[in-house]
């Protein structure tokens, strides 16, 4: 016999002596768990069950199996949980994990098997409740109806048809422009840029000719927004000619055609931003349940802002934000050639993914330093063996980003006068330095300081370009030092944030950019989350209002809501999301942050509370106490007000301006508090490293 094998044998014969030791334990001290042994070759499966507290006789029971391997005990344990259809789950029960998924206990080869059944019987207990005790208003109790009965595939597919017919009633009112010659909306501007892309080509998509005219909704986005138009132009010309004829279908708003172009846009929505939002969503809550991760996946698609601005005012804003979410997806797979390029294409569909750019650029060159050997995460210090390596990497990056925007731009790239008016197409600095009644800086600002009269434009230009910089800094420093992927979701929030407060020219659609990646932050910032939603609808009002689809603003934002915030308050509840800004920190500092994390162990952890935890916790207590019924209270009376009180006639846009002010308050908190949070989580990272150091 060889030595392996003798070591092979002596290490089952440890196994089996301890297997028998504790099935006599088990049998004799723990027979109404209903403890079931079944013996393979790969080892032994432990099944077992135990009582939830419940009147319901039905489900009352949970089941639950342990795996040992033939290497047990020196080899983990592993944890799986068998629920039925009426019980509910918050956290993802559905696969093996380890002991200290569960638990707040680390497993050492002297915890025995039946030590874990009472642990994890504990946490069963707490953690998995019967279906009928939930809460019936939530929008958790219907996803878990649902799941119950359809199964989980069926489940997504019911929330996306759900979604898209929510989209469908919007897009039944009116629209941008409707019946308002000359000029319209920008549901005729995307009707015409399909007109004039079938029919002229690319080197006049962009410049003054006989058949485009500059004057008539000149195309202000970059080139492969046109070269959509243009295949939505092909499509609607084999079915309807006269909806794209040249120059004679100004204005063409046939109720067919009218359908068509609605259907376009939730197409769109459906292959871009409904497939990306799941699998970023899949990675944001996988530790979570399969009816959890559906319900954030349904409150995401909910999101008032998306469908009226998309669905109801008429835009294609969902190929952007479906490409910026699959480059965030593959960026944090470690794919960062197929994200950058993922990247490219959503900045060369609208130029506003410039609001992204910093975010995306620092994270990918963080991530190549780390992953080539270059730069230590844990010690900061610099591999210079390994530059030659890192450089090759950042270059295999550069090549697809360029050679993305070489095809894009092809058609204009040899001749300069073409390109010179592609470029002042897409940076429109003639228009202003913002759209109507913005919740950015410097609307809000114009009221005491008239910018435009005191600078020219030129100098104008350059203090948005220095105010944007110097707010993106640190979102670029943390997730430059730490590419994770918790940090490039806050980092492309706060920088897109700095981009809408202090870039120029900016509209008051422009929130949406923001939001997208708001709306993936929702465990961490839960506190707000529904206020900054709640709050973007309100700053969208005047554009639906003057759309005619107030109704549909109406009921889609309060609707949301209502549901969002019981829904909120039930996960609060069961410790899914936290209630205090401090528990926050901790929440974003820990990958492992289990239900039993208290802010209390916390702070015992740590003696001497950080400044920066300090001035978020009173920072938050204002905004509970006075600041956050305040921004309500107003916005009411302004809305109201706005019905029966005539404006003065030297400021007819005087409510615009009011609920521009009031979103700029509420965003320009949420936009402190985030870069604080982050800041805090960074520090936190750095103290662990130092004390494993």
């Amino acid at each position: 016999m060889s030595q392996q094998e003798s070591g092979e044998t002596q290490s089952q014969k440890i196994t089996n002596t301890r297997l028998m030791r504790e099935r006599k334990e088990i049998d004799t001290v723990l027979q109404e768990y209903d403890v079931q042994w079944k013996e393979s070759q790969k080892g032994v499966e432990v099944q077992f069950s135990f009582q939830i507290n419940s009147e319901n006789k039905k489900d009352s029971v949970a089941h639950a199996e342990i795996k040992l391997e033939q290497s047990y005990p020196f080899s983990q344990p592993l944890i799986k949980f068998n629920l039925t259809p009426g019980q509910l789950a918050l956290f993802n029960h559905d696969s093996y994990k380890e002991i200290d998924y569960y638990t707040n206990k680390t497993y050492t080869p002297k915890m025995t098997v039946a030590d874990i059944i009472k642990l994890i019987a504990e946490y069963g207990k707490k953690n998995i409740q019967i279906g009928d005790k939930s809460k019936k208003e939530t929008i958790f109790s219907l996803v878990h109806t649902l799941y119950s009965i359809l199964g989980s595939t069926s489940t997504i597919i019911f929330i996306i048809l759900f979604a898209s017919f929510i989209r469908i009633l919007a897009g039944i009112g009116p629209y941008s422009g409707y019946k308002d010659a000359p000029t319209y909306g920008d549901y005729e501007a995307q009707r015409h840029w399909m007109e004039l892309t079938l029919h002229t080509p690319p080197s006049q998509w962009y410049v003054e000719t006989l058949n485009n005219d500059l004057t008539y909704w000149r195309i202000d986005y970059p080139p492969l927004s046109a070269y959509v138009s243009y295949i939505f132009g092909y499509i609607s010309h084999q079915f309807d000619p006269k909806s794209v004829e040249l120059y004679h279908s100004r204005g063409y708003e046939e109720p067919n055609h009218k359908i068509y172009m609605r259907m376009t846009v939730l197409i769109s929505d459906i292959l871009f931003f409904f497939t990306s939002l799941y699998y970023v969503t899949k990675i944001e809550f996988n530790k979570y349940s399969f009816t959890l991760r559906s319900l954030f996946y349904l409150l995401a698609l909910l999101c008032p802002p998306f469908i009226l601005i998309d669905h109801a005012h008429f835009q294609y804003n969902s190929f952007m934000h479906g490409l910026v979410l699959w480059s965030v997806y593959f960026c944090s797979q470690g794919s960062v050639v197929i994200g950058g390029i993922l990247f490219t294409l959503a900045l060369n569909f609208k130029q506003m993914g410039l609001y992204y750019s910093l975010g995306f650029f620092f994270y990918i060159l963080g991530y190549l330093a780390v992953d080539s050997g270059f730069r230590s995460i844990k010690t900061n210090k610099y591999n210079f063996g390994a530059s030659l390596f890192f450089i090759l990497r950042i270059a295999l990056v550069g090549f697809g980003v360029i050679a993305t925007f070489v095809l894009m731009i092809l058609p204009w790239i040899t001749d300069k006068y073409l390109l010179t008016s592609l470029v002042s197409a897409i940076f429109p600095v003639h228009r202003g330095l913002y759209q109507l009644k913005v919740a950015n800086f410097w609307c809000f600002s114009n009221i005491f300081i008239k910018w435009t009269q005191i600078f020219d434009q030129k100098v104008i230009i350059l203090m948005s370009i220095a105010f944007t910089l110097v707010a993106c800094l640190p979102s670029i420093y943390v997730v430059f030092l730490r590419p994770k992927y918790k940090y490039l979701k806050l980092a492309l929030f706060n920088i897109s944030m700095s981009f809408f407060f202090f870039s120029y020219h900016v509209h008051e659609k422009t929130i949406l950019i923001p939001l997208v990646l708001y709306v993936l932050c929702i465990r961490y910032m839960n506190i707000y989350y529904l206020d900054f939603v709640t709050i973007s609808c309100l700053t969208l009002y005047p554009l639906l209002r003057e759309d005619k689809q107030t109704l549909c603003w109406f009921v889609l934002t309060i609707v949301h809501h209502f549901f969002v915030r019981k829904t909120l308050k039930y996960l609060e509840i069961q410790g899914v999301i936290k209630k205090n800004l401090t528990d926050q920190c901790t929440l974003i500092s820990d990958s492992k942050v289990t239900d039993q994390t208290t802010q209390k162990k916390i702070l015992e952890q740590e003696k001497d509370i950080p400044l920066i935890v300090k001035l978020i916790s009173l920072t938050d207590l204002f905004y509970k106490s006075i600041f956050r019924k305040a921004i309500y209270i107003l916005s009411i009376i302004a809305i109201i007000a706005e019905k029966y009180v005539k404006p003065p006639t030297n400021y007819p846009y005087l409510f615009s301006l009011i609920y521009a002010v009031l979103g700029f308050g509420l965003f320009a908190y949420v936009f402190i508090q985030t870069n604080l949070l982050m800041l805090h989580s960074y520090q936190r990272s750095q103290k662990k490293k130092q004390k494993l150091d």
